[in-house]
């Protein structure tokens, strides 16, 4: 990892990718970054083999197991697995009720 300083009034010091030469600001933007080059996956899901390069895609990914719906509507109480497919759901499912409510 080389850090470099820009020039001009701010010194901030910026962090380039010795892959690509990519820039950044941030160490772990850095980090998250060099795994594309690397192929490294250090996130391991504990209930399968599926292995990840964010702990947020492992996190995404654990939600698909059966059982494990953590968005609930909160007008039926019906639950979900990603935060997408609850909006989805209010929307088509309880148009009617959102606009009463207005």
């Amino acid at each position: 990892m080389r850090v470099r300083e820009n020039t001009g009034n701010i010194r901030k010091k910026q962090l380039i990718c010795e892959y690509c030469q990519k820039r950044f600001n941030h160490a772990g933007d850095l980090n998250k970054h060099r795994r594309k080059h690397t192929g490294e996956q250090p996130y391991a899901c504990n209930m399968c083999e599926r292995k990840f390069t964010t702990s947020s895609n492992l996190v995404r990914h654990q939600h698909l197991h059966p059982g494990i719906k953590p968005f609930h509507c909160q007008i039926c109480g019906h639950s979900f697995t990603r935060k997408i497919k609850l909006s989805a759901h209010v929307i088509t499912k309880h148009h009617e009720t959102l606009k009463s409510d207005e």
